[in-house]
């Protein structure tokens, strides 16, 4: 797969409709700006990702789970 996508990358920077031009690139990535909002939402994104990965963890005790269900709320029970 990645073979694929490096030789369709490679194919790509012939045809000149489908460069992005360097100044182009700069200008569309500084209009890209991470507000304090989205920090907080992609922290909170983050701690959930690693609250299901204790609560699916073969690896995680009885009571590691127990714990993650109920910071989640009673929408995650442990069986």
């Amino acid at each position: 797969m990645a073979a694929r996508v490096r030789d369709r990358l490679r194919k790509a920077k012939k045809h000149d409709a489908l460069q992005i031009w360097r100044s182009e690139y700069l200008e569309a990535l500084s209009t890209v700006v991470v507000t304090e909002e989205m920090q907080g939402m992609l922290e909170r994104k983050r701690q959930f990702a690693e609250l299901l990965s204790t609560l699916y963890s073969p690896e995680s005790s009885a009571s590691e789970q127990e714990a993650v269900a109920a910071r989640l709320g009673p929408s995650f029970r442990v069986a």
